[in-house]
């Protein structure tokens, strides 16, 4: 299962990153490519979203292998704590920090 898990985080990380990164230093473009000006502020929320996306990757492959070996009750516990820090950031950095408070919050599920 270890190797399994291993092997799993390598693919997923080299998979992931090289695309994430990119996208997030080139998002003013894509977002100009595919809408007008108006959505150009959206690029640093998106950038926020992917690097720390992928510098917690691995986390979504640890939480779907502690599913599968029926370890439930820590995969329910560390979805819920996930969510209350998803809730208290965005309810503390949304009104401050507008839609990168969005984004932070968002990004504290990984």
């Amino acid at each position: 299962m270890r190797y399994t898990v291993s092997k799993g985080i390598e693919i997923m990380t080299a998979m992931y990153v090289p695309v994430a990164l990119p996208v997030a230093s080139l998002s003013q473009y894509i977002l100009l490519f595919f809408s007008n000006g108006e959505y150009l502020p959206a690029s640093y929320p998106v950038m926020i979203v992917l690097v720390i996306g992928s510098i917690f990757v691995s986390g979504n492959l640890l939480a779907l292998a502690l599913h599968s070996i029926r370890k439930t009750k820590i995969f329910i516990i560390l979805s819920s704590a996930a969510l209350i820090s998803n809730f208290i950031l965005s309810f503390l950095l949304i009104p401050r920090m507008h839609l990168i408070g969005a984004a932070i919050g968002f990004s504290s599920k990984t």
